[in-house]
């Protein structure tokens, strides 16, 4: 799934639940009508100016959603650099392995600090999860989530979990116990 799509459907889901603002480098350009913004270095004038609208969209936005270009770029590294939570997003089946990417922006000597959720994307629920484990190495991960691609109600549960306004319900026991928590 490429990235814009997992985001416009994230937005989707965050939308249920608040004002939510989806950034990319292009959509960022055309809203500040001023080509090669998304670029602008930090100490730049335009950088500046960037990073003073981006301010001013959290201040006024429940929710930003940064969409990086998946390279090692200006405009990513400041999508990094202004999350507050990161989301590493992979198709379920392919190398655990982080990238080469992940590693320079997100090591040791990163570029950000912030929380990070791993995101396993699987084509539909026909196979339980399996091997979870094996995509926690080499990450600092305090979340996941398994997301089927065959319908919105993973996207909006993440949603919900990432907005902090997930309810969870158990009952424990069985017979007497059980009708006791009814």
């Amino acid at each position: 799934m490429p990235t814009a799509t997992f985001c416009e459907h994230l937005v989707q889901g965050l939308a249920r639940i608040g004002s939510v603002m989806h950034l990319s480098a292009p959509r960022v350009e055309v809203l500040l009508n001023q080509p090669g913004i998304a670029a602008a270095e930090l100490e730049h004038a335009a950088g500046m100016r960037l990073t003073a609208w981006l301010d001013e969209q959290e201040a006024s936005t429940q929710f930003l959603v940064y969409e990086t270009d998946g390279t090692d770029s200006a405009w990513t590294r400041r999508c990094l650099r202004q999350a507050d939570e990161i989301l590493l997003v992979a198709d379920a089946g392919s190398d655990p392995a982080p990238g080469t990417l992940e590693v320079a922006l997100l090591g040791t000597s990163g570029v950000s600090r912030a929380r990070r959720t791993l995101v396993l994307l699987h084509p539909d629920g026909s196979r339980l999860p399996s091997g979870t484990s094996r995509w926690f190495a080499g990450r600092d991960i305090q979340n996941h989530f398994h997301i089927r691609l065959d319908g919105e109600a993973d996207f909006e549960r993440m949603a919900r979990c990432l907005a902090g306004v997930a309810i969870g319900l158990v009952f424990g026991g069985g017979g007497a116990r059980g009708l006791a928590h009814i």
